[in-house]
């Protein structure tokens, strides 16, 4: 006797054999993917050495050294409540120094954070 077989079951066994295999696949850490993903990683971080350079920033102090810097903040801030808004304009303009007062002999500093000049302003709409 011969049986004929219908295209939409021979379909439905494929389909389920190739999803068991995955599953067998998968169940054995074989999940299509590579470790490219890293090692495009790693082939970065070592192209990034080679192209530039590495620095030291080293800084050497010695006691007594004033180094001065000149800050300006501005901030406008709008707010809104109910329906009412207001405004608010503020600059802050201040020089500060730091006071070299120690070196040791490891090179690291001991200083005092002064804020030597300060000009304030404010406005509200």
């Amino acid at each position: 006797m011969k049986t004929r077989i219908k295209f939409a079951t021979l379909l439905t066994v494929g389909v389920l054999a190739m999803l068991f295999s995955a599953c067998v696949l998968v169940a054995r850490g074989v999940d299509g993917t590579s470790d490219k993903p890293k090692q495009v990683l790693v082939d970065l971080e070592n192209a990034k050495d080679r192209v530039s350079p590495g620095f030291r920033l080293a800084y050497r102090f010695a006691v007594g050294e004033v180094l001065r810097t000149k800050v300006v903040h501005l901030a406008k801030v709008e707010t809104k409540i109910k329906g009412t808004a207001q405004t608010t304009t503020s600059r802050t303009i201040s020089t500060r120094a730091w006071r070299i007062r120690d070196v040791d002999a490891a090179g690291n500093i001991t200083f005092e954070n002064v804020v030597e000049k300060l000009e304030l302003w404010n406005s509200v709409e």
